[in-house]
């Protein structure tokens, strides 16, 4: 079965890892493959309903496996979801949840994708995730976008930071006495840098999160420092920080180990990113790419 191939690659990859990490955080979005229908949340046809219950289904597998295979660590466990799946009803077994109270229910922690601009819409596409987090005491942390993209309301880009700031204020002034509410992150670190450091702090919530999408951003010391620095100047507790393909690079790890030690020192805690959407399904190439990684990690232990 290629995905337990690829999940004990993660398990194996985290007995390296000597330094303080907190978890690992998937961007594994089923909904972003070619065969999920434009019209899951409606399906208007047999072929429609079943593919979204089989993508659907294969996603909350994916999870249950991870989860799984991590439970015997201290690691916690961080889907990204997007508020469409709280739309959607999902059958496994005879049960009927929505796709993202099954997600909710396995882990601790979801990040919501709220991509909107403005601070009423993001909360109207939050509230119901939030609320059954308060429910069910889980806890829900809402991304915000600020990179380029189409359409504009899903982002914050080219509007000021004090507008900005305001937006998330209305967010966190309504949900901060909610206990689902955990806190708040923004996608990601190099669009957001251009901003600038004016008239804005990330104060909202116990986790305030940066993700980290670029690896030249603790790979090369400097960056480094730039990224340390700024996320200290603008109040960031959390990193999201993407590994990508620098996971098959054995030279990187001890690079990797030194970021989060630094991170730990200025109190920032950091969970490591994955972003392949694929995965869900399994795919053949994972056998490919877990074999050369396995071999990495093996000849790394035998050189320690």
């Amino acid at each position: 079965m290629n995905l337990q191939f690829i999940l004990s690659l993660i398990t194996c990859w985290l007995v390296v890892v000597d330094a303080k990490l907190l978890g690992l955080h998937f961007d594994v979005e089923v909904h972003a493959l070619n065969d999920w229908p434009l019209d899951a949340t409606n399906p208007q046809s047999q072929r429609s309903k079943d593919t979204v219950q089989y993508l659907a289904n294969s996603l909350i597998s994916f999870y249950m496996n991870v989860i799984y295979l991590l439970k015997d660590t201290k690691l916690e466990v961080i889907p990204a979801i997007p508020f469409g799946y709280s739309l959607i009803n999902v059958n496994r077994g005879g049960t009927i949840k929505l796709f993202s109270s099954w997600i909710q229910d396995m882990t601790k922690t979801v990040l919501l994708m709220a991509y909107r601009s403005d601070g009423n819409d993001i909360l109207s596409i939050s509230r119901s995730i939030v609320n059954y987090a308060a429910q069910t005491a889980k806890k829900v942390v809402l991304a915000v976008e600020t990179m380029q993209v189409l359409p504009s309301f899903i982002t914050f880009h080219r509007k000021w930071n004090s507008y900005m700031q305001a937006q998330l204020t209305i967010v966190d002034n309504s949900l901060k006495t909610n206990a689902g509410y955990q806190g708040q992150a923004i996608h990601f670190y190099s669009s957001f840098r251009l901003r600038g450091p004016e008239n804005f702090n990330m104060t909202y919530g116990k986790t305030r999160a940066l993700y980290v999408w670029d690896p030249d951003a603790w790979v090369i010391t400097t960056e480094r420092r730039q990224l340390l620095s700024f996320a200290v100047q603008m109040k960031f507790n959390t990193f999201y920080l993407h590994v990508g393909n620098w996971i098959n690079a054995q030279r990187i790890w001890p690079t990797l180990n030194q970021t989060i030690w630094e991170c730990d020192a200025r109190k920032i805690d950091v969970y490591l990113m994955y972003g392949n959407h694929s995965w869900a399904l399994e795919p053949a190439e994972g056998m490919r790419q877990v074999s050369n990684t396995v071999l990495f990690v093996q000849r790394y232990k035998f050189n320690r």
